[in-house]
């Protein structure tokens, strides 16, 4: 027997004894005995609950420099997720991309950042620096497509900087 305490500043009816639960597994033979459903993280949601969506954050610099032919990219999962990638280098404006990289499969865990490395040929190298040389602004577009290992939600997200020379310029 339990007892529900309420506070008032009048003195009102008192609400009467209430039964505390049962503890989960207990109710005699058999385990459960019908009364509650266990779950092995506690608690039933109520209804109206909506597991939360499968959210992807992506980070790296807007401006890339392609050293070692690599573009740089950090995810971060709020699920387990499963997710690829891949980064395509194309002039701006252009209607062809000078090249792409490979898709690259990776697992992430949720709170933890995961470093990807997209590695770009040397032919895409070759010609993203002629297209520099010659002053055009050159684009990294990073594309990722995750998956909930458990629900199976998905999320596709795009993110786009900027490629830069290697040399690193004198401040005077």
């Amino acid at each position: 027997m339990a007892y529900r305490w309420t506070l008032s500043s009048d003195s009102g009816p008192v609400d009467p004894p209430v039964d505390p639960p049962d503890p989960p597994g207990g109710g005699g033979p058999g385990g459960n005995g019908g009364s509650r459903p266990t779950v092995p993280g506690g608690t039933v949601p109520g209804p109206g609950f909506v597991q939360p969506g499968l959210r992807l954050g992506v980070k790296f610099r807007k401006r890339q420099r392609l050293r070692r032919r690599t573009v740089g990219v950090r995810v971060l999962c709020s699920q387990s997720c499963r997710f690829i990638s891949r980064a395509g280098i194309r002039v701006k404006g252009a209607r062809k991309p000078l090249g792409r990289s490979r898709w690259v499969r990776m697992r992430g865990q949720p709170g933890r950042s995961v470093t990807v490395r997209l590695r770009v040929s040397k032919r895409t190298l070759v010609r993203a620096q002629a297209a520099m040389g010659k002053r055009k602004r050159v684009v990294v577009r990073v594309k990722l497509r995750a998956r909930n290992t458990t629900t199976g939600s998905r999320v596709v997200t795009l993110k786009s900087g900027r490629v830069v020379s290697g040399k690193r310029r004198r401040v005077r």
